[in-house]
């Protein structure tokens, strides 16, 4: 589940990078995206730590997709450009981790369990 915090804790990192880096007070498009990301992100990252909706953080990839495709198309020099690569590459890399990757196969608990005691 550390990948879950770790994108949550990125998606605050969005919000207040606003703030950070200054974007330009008229630019209401990077704020409701930045804002949007991350509710979108936070909500898929909390819904995965339910067991029926356990693949919601798969979701996120669309969202990282989204600030990587959007770096590309634009035109102009914006402040979060860096900022948004960073940000989706690395949403990207999280949300292909597995909710319990740091916990052993469940296959090994059973051998494990199944062994015989030395005496």
């Amino acid at each position: 589940m550390w990948a879950r915090v770790m994108e949550v804790v990125l998606a605050c990192w969005l919000v207040l990078s606003q703030f950070i880096f200054r974007y330009d007070g008229e630019d209401v498009f990077l704020r409701t995206n930045d804002l949007a990301c991350a509710a979108i992100v936070v909500a898929c990252s909390f819904l995965s730590f339910w067991r029926p909706l356990r693949y919601a953080h798969l979701a996120i990839l669309p969202v990282a997709l989204w600030l990587l495709g959007y770096v590309f198309l634009q035109t102009q020099s914006a402040p979060p450009h860096m900022n948004y690569m960073v940000v989706g590459m690395l949403w990207m890399l999280f949300a292909l981790v597995p909710n319990y990757a740091s916990e052993p196969p469940q296959a090994w608990l059973r051998y494990v369990k199944n062994m015989p005691e030395k005496s």
